[in-house]
C-alpha cells in the first residue's frame, strides 16, 4: 500500500508510560507464586471463571504486591465487591471490576481499601445497633 500512496505515513507507535514501564519492573521484583495467588484471589472472589494471568494484568497486579502486600491487595480486591457503582450499579450496568482497574495505581488501590474499611465500620455500627437492643 506504501508503493501507492509514497506520500502516506504509518502512524507511529507509541511505547509503554512511564507509569507502565514501573509498574513492570516492581513486578519483576515479585515472585510469579505470589502473582498467582492474588490473580486466582480475585478470579475467586470475582466469579470469574474465564480469566487470563497476561502481562499487564501480571504488571499491575506485581506493582500493587510490591507497595502494599498480597493481603493489602486481598483487600482492594473485596473492596471493588462492596462498591455499588463496580459491581454494576451504575447508569451504564456494566461491572468495572477487571482486576487492571482494581491495581490501575495507588488511587484506585486505596479507594477500594476505604471502601472495604467503610463496609467494616457500618458492619460493625449496625451489629452493634442490633445487639444492644
Amino acid at each position: 500500500m506504501d508503493e501507492l500512496f509514497p506520500d502516506v505515513r504509518q502512524p507511529k507507535k507509541r511505547g509503554p508510560n512511564k507509569h507502565s514501564r514501573d509498574q513492570r519492573a516492581a513486578a519483576a521484583e515479585i515472585s510469579q507464586e505470589a502473582k498467582q495467588l492474588v490473580f486466582d484471589y480475585w478470579k475467586e472472589r470475582h466469579s470469574k471463571r474465564v480469566a487470563h494471568l497476561d502481562a499487564k494484568r501480571d504488571a499491575r497486579i506485581g506493582w500493587a504486591i510490591r507497595h502494599y502486600g498480597i493481603q493489602v491487595c486481598k483487600d482492594a480486591i473485596d473492596g471493588c465487591l462492596v462498591s455499588d457503582w463496580h459491581m454494576g450499579k451504575n447508569p451504564n450496568n456494566k461491572k468495572y471490576n477487571d482486576i487492571n482497574n482494581i491495581f490501575c495505581d495507588a488511587q484506585h488501590v486505596e479507594m477500594f481499601l476505604r471502601k472495604l474499611e467503610e463496609q467494616t465500620n457500618r458492619s460493625a455500627r449496625e451489629s452493634w445497633i442490633d445487639g444492644g437492643a
